[in-house]
């Protein structure tokens, strides 16, 4: 938090990566800062339990005083049950015969997307697929044709898999855009996927796992230690992600129903390790966030952008370790345990995979039927990396 004054403005310089500063004295308000060294003002605040943000203006245009006063009349609009932020987008939004692809986009997060288990994977693949490169057309003109060659793109890139969840969910954005009578008809209906999927089976290597674990410690921020949690607990990116402090209980990670991809309340029991880091991270969040997320962005976000994370620690593993993703090191995890002979039933009770003989009722009862084994199988895990990292 900083003491912004025109004399603080006039000594900021832009980094490659977008600053967002929080102004002291003014709940809610930062000063933005680009690349480009363009600045402006936002107000951040939480409506509903979700995060929100409302863009004030750009700065010298809105002076210093004219912000904190903005802010502070956006916050007691909050205070009194508003989301400004909502309230303005429905003000601004324009007329359906001239809406872009962002706005329809915009709209179709915040009534579908933001009430999926998926909203927030569908939303980042969209905005990096879909969005980016179409954002500014009017979604009138999105033909069959465009869809085609967008996901041609995506696939002879080398990733099919990408092309067809993008195929799928731009079908479906589609699909409601046509419901509303944004557009007449659903361009990307009935499409077929690119081509066959084939699974992966990468499995990381003790020289890779020791890599990993190396360039973890180098990286300074949330990326290490989001790393190291990943590959400690074996879980899903983000279930690890969207950590909060009071999903954390003592020595467990306590996971809803709504955090888990299966739907299934899931209980994580904590090495030693994980615990070290995460008492760690807590120190980091501030004493306002109530819950606070482990793994926060600046802005007390959860951490998004996942494949700068993979690449940074990447960068740092060496130039002869093959390709990896986040989900390898969940697959490591399971592999790994089943040769240190740990049985597959308490290898699936740790990563939450459901089997159909673990349904209902069963299912409940095996939660808690495999507490003290799946604690002792990560603590052995813990125990298995600190022996490979120190070989």
């Amino acid at each position: 938090m900083a003491k912004v004054s025109e004399k603080f403005i006039e000594r900021l310089r832009p980094t490659v990566a977008r600053q967002e500063i929080p102004v002291e004295g003014s709940a809610g308000l930062y000063l933005i800062v680009q690349p480009s060294g363009a600045m402006g003002w936002a107000v951040r605040y939480r409506f509903d339990g979700r995060p929100r943000k409302m863009v004030i203006g750009k700065y010298p245009r809105v002076s210093i005083p004219d912000a904190r006063a903005r802010a502070a009349e956006v916050m007691a609009e909050v205070a009194r049950g508003m989301d400004v932020a909502a309230v303005r987008l429905e003000e601004t939004s324009p007329s359906p015969a001239f809406v872009t692809v962002r706005m329809v986009f915009g709209e179709y997060g915040k009534r579908k997307l933001d009430h999926m288990k998926s909203g927030a994977v569908t939303r980042r693949e969209m905005d990096r697929h879909v969005v980016a490169p179409w954002g500014d057309r009017d979604i009138k003109t999105i033909t069959r044709r465009d869809v085609i060659h967008l996901i041609d793109e995506i696939a002879e890139g080398g990733k099919i898999p990408t092309a067809n969840r993008t195929r799928a969910y731009l079908s479906a954005m589609m699909g409601w855009a046509a419901d509303r009578e944004y557009i007449d008809a659903n361009p990307a209906a009935r499409m077929k996927a690119y081509g066959k999927e084939h699974a992966r089976d990468r499995v990381m290597t003790d020289d890779e796992l020791r890599s990993f674990m190396t360039a973890c410690g180098k990286i300074k921020g949330v990326w290490g230690d989001l790393g190291m949690v990943l590959l400690l607990t074996g879980q899903r990116l983000n279930e690890i992600a969207r950590m909060t402090t009071d999903e954390v209980m003592g020595q467990t990670l306590h996971l809803p129903t709504d955090r888990t991809k299966n739907g299934r309340a899931h209980d994580v029991p904590l090495s030693a390790p994980v615990i070290s880091i995460l008492e760690k991270r807590k120190d980091l969040i501030p004493e306002n966030e109530t819950p606070g997320y482990y793994f926060r962005s600046a802005a007390g976000t959860p951490v998004s952008g996942f494949s700068t994370a993979r690449m940074a620690i990447d960068g740092l593993m060496g130039r002869d370790i093959p390709r990896w993703t986040f989900h390898d090191l969940r697959r490591t995890v399971a592999t790994r345990m089943e040769g240190m002979g740990i049985p597959i039933s308490v290898t699936e009770a740790v990563l939450n995979h459901v089997s159909g003989s673990k349904s209902g009722i069963v299912g409940i009862y095996q939660r808690h039927k495999y507490v003290t084994e799946k604690r002792d199988a990560l603590d052995r895990w813990a125990d298995e990396l600190e022996r490979i990292r120190d070989a």
